[in-house]
């Protein structure tokens, strides 16, 4: 059995602890990687002696020489209408090192249409030949970068199982896994649901009413308390010495290290410095300023939670919903003359968002923007209707029995109850019909829950680490029980025991 990994960022740990025990355990020689996210992630897979990777390809590269492509318009039609989705422009969309967000108005493009088809053309290339000289069985990798999104392209046309064992569920701690493909992410879940509904499969259904019952009790989450506390210490306590240390190091990297052909780093010195003071001091400034208004709770309102951005709650899951604020003004102009629009900020990204962000959705006259520290509970119990792209908070209100519209793809779409806009003209008569006439089926999301504790398993690991991280936790890691639950479902997948 052939494998393809393809190692991202600080990721890449997590990753190789996974090649590494396909290796050790199950016995798997034949195993080959991509290496995106930085030039230290390409030279530790290199020079470790846990792993023998038949072929290391350095993506980083890409940054370096993609200028010198001389773009063939013929070539790359000719590969969009072969291996499309039907476009390749989701290509660009998912990938955050496109879209400058610095502005936090809305994602700015930063690269000439040239320049992002001379990046293409030449990952594209890339992924190309490094699959015709691997010829993987499968292919292990998320979805958060160009070359991730065009290797799933390619994979698909070829019939190459794309996995990754992981994708998170607002279930507290559970992850849904087994999807041979990332359009398929919630397969699994949505078939032991279809069969509830015609009662062809049985399930215990008590660990789905305890956990509906706790979390309206507010004795459980949505989202882990420990990713809640890494949040607010993340925002909350970076000292003067922090700020001049993180300066320092971006700026090393810039001009000697990591970022030195990374187009994402740009202006370091303004950019950084501006970035880590609004992380710091933004949300003081932005308080002082009055930018927020106190929710009135015996007010008629709709909910809208901000996304924090770049996320993959926009840019996989809504990337026709980029522009929120685009999007809040179709809302409120969709809704009952007499309704409020409310507009919660995000707890990761107050102070960050530019002050014209704010102007903009205050200029909106039904819309009053609240602040992040107000309970997002609170809120979603004295609406009328909550409305997100793809966010926990719509998850939040079904369970809280509040109609809910999406506009993004998420996993709890699969509700009837819940009502996607596929179509925005349709809005004002959708926002009407949840108004005037939801109904909150109890038995659904009874059955809905009972198939995500069916199909979904623990996971509380930090995947996210550095080197200094890895070499300190590896043996935990590997001995921990959520790392044997991935690994459970990935060889299930793989068809090894």
């Amino acid at each position: 059995m052939k494998l393809l990994f393809v190692f991202s960022g600080h990721f890449t740990f997590f990753s190789h602890l996974l090649a590494k025990t396909l290796q050790d355990k199950y016995k798997i020689k034949d195993i080959c990687g991509i290496v995106i996210g930085g030039e230290k992630y390409y030279n530790f897979l290199k020079n470790q002696k846990e792993v023998n990777y038949k072929f290391l390809y350095n993506a980083n590269d890409s940054f370096k020489d993609y200028k010198k492509e001389k773009i063939d318009y013929k070539y790359i039609s000719s590969i969009e209408k072969k291996y499309g989705t039907p476009t390749f422009w989701s290509s660009f969309y998912v990938d955050r090192n496109f879209i400058d967000y610095n502005h936090f108005d809305y994602p700015h493009n930063k690269y000439s249409h040239e320049e992002i088809l001379q990046f293409f053309q030449y990952n594209f290339k890339l992924v190309f030949n490094v699959l015709e000289k691997t010829k993987p069985d499968y292919i292990i990798s998320e979805i958060g970068f160009m070359p991730e999104y065009i290797l799933y392209s390619i994979a698909k046309q070829k019939k190459i199982p794309f996995y990754f064992p992981r994708y998170p569920l607002r279930v507290n701690n559970r992850m849904i896994g087994n999807y041979p493909n990332p359009e398929d992410k919630y397969d699994s879940l949505t078939k032991i649901f279809r069969k509830l509904l015609k009662n062809q499969v049985k399930i215990d259904k008590t660990q789905a009413i305890k956990y509906l019952n706790d979390f309206r009790k507010n004795t459980t989450t949505t989202v882990p308390k420990n990713n809640k506390e890494r949040i607010t210490q993340s925002r909350e306590y970076i000292t003067l010495f922090n700020f001049l240390q993180r300066t320092f190091k971006y700026m090393y990297n810039y001009f000697y290290g990591e970022y030195k052909y990374d187009p994402l780093r740009k202006r370091p010195l303004t950019k950084t410095a501006k970035y880590i003071f609004n992380l710091k001091f933004g949300p003081y400034v932005v308080r002082k300023l009055n930018v927020f208004e106190k929710p009135a709770y015996n007010e008629k309102y709709i909910l809208f939670p901000l996304h924090s951005q770049p996320d993959i709650s926009t840019l996989v899951l809504g990337q026709y919903y980029l522009n929120q604020v685009a999007l809040i003004e179709n809302i409120a102009k969709s809704m009952p003359i007499c309704y409020k629009l409310y507009v919660k900020e995000h707890p990761t990204t107050i102070g960050i968002r530019s002050m014209s962000f704010y102007k903009r959705l205050k200029n909106i006259p039904n819309v009053k923007l609240i602040d992040s520290k107000i309970s997002m509970r609170d809120l979603i119990k004295h609406s009328k209707l909550v409305t997100t792209i793809s966010g926990t908070g719509g998850w939040e209100a079904i369970m809280l029995k509040k109609p809910v519209i999406t506009f993004g793809d998420c996993f709890y779409n699969e509700l009837d109850m819940v009502k996607k806009c596929r179509d925005i003209t349709q809005l004002p008569s959708i926002i009407q019909d949840l108004l005037y006439g939801y109904n909150h089926d109890e038995e659904k999301l009874i059955k809905f829950l009972s198939a995500i504790f069916k199909t979904s398993y623990h996971f509380s690991l930090n995947r996210y680490m550095n080197i200094e991280e890895y070499n300190k936790n590896k043996e935990k890691i590997l001995n921990h029980p959520d790392f044997k639950n991935v690994m459970n479902v990935l060889t299930s997948e793989l068809k090894i025991n």
